[in-house]
């Protein structure tokens, strides 16, 4: 009883979250018809649940495109995912991510876990950075101004068609080198290689400086630079120029405000805002879309006071402590460089704040980055959330859990699998420890092949004796790989559970039925004798008395002679009555137990049978065998005979049949009989539910001889039952049938 309320709390605890979850989730059979689901899938196809329930998965799902198909054929492998196109019930079409999962349910019936997002607007977003990308790209590579970008050391990551034709140098040579090696003259390395180190330490510095660059052909060119240091999403540093030949000052006198323009026009289309503040506390600078999601223009705040905006806002440093802006403005005006978080009508910035230093070291003014992570710190929160639901999951599960990495170091376990682990070893685990720890040499190896084969990407179960405190149990270990989201194996997953008193109910379960078969053959043994000695009654005695009967009425006719025409027709009657009882007699004996199934076997009594059958129904019987006698013993014979007899009587009763075929095959370890009729034909689910005895009969029959029975039937196509049985019955032959 415990162990059952147990399980249903493990139960109740998935059901919360199935109910509960912001995802959609959806379960399915594995021809993809819907079983259950969430109020999340509701929302997002706009169906209600009892709507979605029996719906195919080509209802819901796009399925012309290629990543459902790799889905459900790789899902065999563990839990994948693939981005999917979902069909609402409006007609729309919704871009998602969907991860599929195979689990059993608790009669083991395998089934899918299907766990969907909707990207739509992740991917609206990924179009608009894209296009902004695009846009850039397309500014950078027709600009009569150098364009370099560099990573954190200074090495060239891209440059534009300008440099190519300035320094002489193809795109090709000079990226992935080093731009202080490549290009800056010996004499003037330090300078610049210093100037480079400390606008890296003042993070996002924007600067102007002239510079020279060493061209191809050895000639050096005075290059006027405009720098600014960002960094990617990833938080990776880079540094991107634009650069005006001011070797000849007179003629880019004109490109060097293109350059200005060009630098504003990338500030103002890029996903981030810069802003500096002069010496003054007015912002002389403020671009960036995201500007707008607070509701300002890209330039609006230029010549407004920086602390009217700055001064009563709180920003949470990578500390964690918390400061007011004023605090913050007034730090980084002392020259400190600064990163802190801070929340703007709904939108979440991460700022990074230095100050702007004139030729003397003095600081002029404050520059900075506010980088949008609203996106970033949703997720963060959403995978937090979804990390302890699974943390409460795994440790209420009343299984032993655990998931390790590629190097068998425990990633998280629960407390039955330490428990479990301590009466195995003796020793206590934890998370980061070694799952292979504390065990014997012998049980290391055994284990690190099987969790070998688990990373290899093979999902299986096996089940294994354990002896714990001198106390042996069955186990049974179900191993699933984890992968990643390019489908690699980053871990595994083990779920273990103690099957020894399912084992014992099993085993008590095929004794009894053991015995039961036992003695229903019995019975039918009993059935059998009992049906042949009232056969033999019958035969011998009954229509003995009924012949002799028969033999004194012609004898008494003869003597008596015709008295009246009305006495010879009544003796007439009485004759052919007593004839047609005998005739009756006769058949009653056969149905019971014919006489030619133990004289001349059972082909010939199937013979005779079908012979019978025709003569009486008018039906044609087609028979054919490969034996003109089978090696089946006598309660073979029997059982094949009433099978027969039974499927017969169907045909004449309920077929409408012309025509029916009997095939007998006899091979060295089967008997294999097909019956087939050309009828109306009937369902057969209907039939089994209306739990027919002829049916029923027929399968307890072959059942009781180890047989196997096949029914194919349709309205309109006739009927085929077709079985076979084992004509021996030890244990290796039973074992070998499935080679037949």
């Amino acid at each position: 009883m415990k162990k059952t309320h147990e399980f249903d709390a493990s139960k109740f605890v998935s059901e919360v979250i199935f109910r509960n979850s912001l995802d959609a989730i959806v379960i399915s059979d594995l021809k993809g018809r819907s079983l259950a689901c969430n109020k999340a899938a509701c929302d997002l196809l706009g169906y209600s649940e009892q709507e979605i329930v029996g719906l195919g998965r080509d209802a819901i799902v796009e399925m012309n495109s290629l990543m459902i198909k790799n889905l459900i054929s790789r899902r065999e492998s563990g839990s994948v995912s693939a981005g999917i196109t979902l069909k609402r019930k409006d007609g729309s079409r919704v871009s998602a991510q969907a991860t599929s999962t195979l689990f059993s349910d608790e009669q083991g019936k395998q089934l899918a876990l299907q766990v969907i997002r909707d990207i739509s607007e992740s991917i609206r977003l990924d179009r608009e950075i894209t296009e902004v990308r695009e846009f850039t790209d397309r500014i950078i590579d027709t600009a009569n101004l150098i364009f370099i970008q560099l990573d954190h050391e200074g090495n060239i990551l891209r440059v534009n068609k300008t440099f190519e034709k300035i320094t002489g140098y193809a795109s090709n040579e000079v990226i992935g080198t080093s731009w202080f090696d490549k290009l800056v003259p010996i004499d003037r390395y330090p300078r610049v290689w210093e100037e480079f180190q400390r606008n890296i330490d003042n993070f996002m510095t924007s600067s102007t400086f002239v510079n020279p660059i060493l061209t191809k052909a050895g000639v050096e060119r005075n290059i006027r630079w405009q720098y600014s240091h960002i960094s990617d999403r990833k938080g990776k540093m880079m540094s991107v120029a634009f650069g005006l030949d001011t070797t000849d000052q007179e003629r880019n006198s004109q490109d060097l405000k293109q350059a200005n323009l060009l630098l504003k026009e990338i500030l103002s289309s890029a996903p981030i805002t810069i802003f500096a503040v002069d010496r003054n506390g007015l912002f002389s600078l403020s671009d960036g879309k995201e500007l707008r999601l607070v509701g300002l223009k890209p330039g609006e705040n230029v010549g407004i006071s920086a602390s009217s905006l700055y001064n009563d806002m709180q920003y949470t440093l990578t500390d964690g402590s918390s400061i007011t802006g004023k605090e913050l403005m007034r730090r980084v005006s002392s020259g400190e460089t600064i990163t802190a978080v801070n929340q703007f009508k709904g939108i979440v910035f991460e700022n990074h704040i230095g100050p702007i230093e004139d030729d003397s070291g003095t600081v002029d003014g404050i520059v900075g980055v506010a980088v949008n992570i609203t996106e970033r710190v949703g997720t963060q929160r959403l995978l937090q959330e979804k990390e302890v639901n699974l943390r409460s999951i795994i440790e209420n599960v009343k299984s032993s859990v655990v998931l390790i990495d590629r190097e068998f170091k425990i990633i998280e376990c629960n407390s039955v699998f330490r428990s479990r682990f301590k009466k195995l070893t003796g020793t206590d685990i934890e998370k980061g420890q070694l799952i292979l720890n504390g065990l014997q040499q012998e049980q290391k190896e055994f284990w690190r092949k099987i969790y070998n084969k688990g990373l290899s990407g093979a999902a299986f179960t096996f089940n294994k004796s354990i002896l714990e405190y001198h106390r042996r149990g069955m186990y049974r270990f179900a191993l699933n790989p984890v992968l990643s989201e390019n489908g690699t194996v980053i871990g595994l997953a083990v779920v273990s559970e103690d099957i020894s008193g399912q084992i014992r109910n099993e085993n008590r379960l095929k004794s009894s039925t053991r015995k039961l078969k036992s003695l229903n053959n019995r019975i039918r043994d009993i059935i059998d004798k009992e049906r042949t000695r009232i056969a033999h009654d019958l035969h011998d005695d009954l229509g003995q008395k009924l012949t002799a009967i028969n033999l004194n009425l012609a004898w008494m006719r003869n003597r008596l002679g015709v008295q009246s025409e009305l006495v010879a027709d009544k003796f007439g009657e009485i004759v052919k009555m007593v004839g047609e009882t005998i005739d009756s007699t006769r058949r009653l004996s056969h149905g019971l137990r014919p006489d030619i199934l133990d004289n001349l076997g059972l082909i010939s009594t199937i013979e005779w049978q079908l012979k019978d059958f025709s003569k009486n129904t008018g039906v044609k019987a087609v028979f054919r065998s490969n034996i003109s006698d089978t090696s089946a013993n006598k309660r073979i014979s029997l059982d094949v005979f009433r099978v027969i007899q039974e499927a017969l009587t169907n045909i004449s009763k309920h077929a409408g049949a012309t025509t029916a075929r009997l095939t007998i095959t006899e091979t060295k370890r089967l008997l294999k009989i097909s019956i087939k009729d050309d009828g109306h034909g009937f369902s057969v689910k209907d039939a089994e539910k209306s739990e027919s005895l002829g049916l029923a009969g027929i399968r307890e029959r072959i059942e009781m001889n180890e047989g196997t029975l096949k029914i194919e039937s349709r309205k309109g196509s006739g009927t085929l039952i077709a079985f076979q049985i084992p004509l021996k019955k030890s244990v290796s032959d039973l074992k070998k049938l499935q080679n037949d």
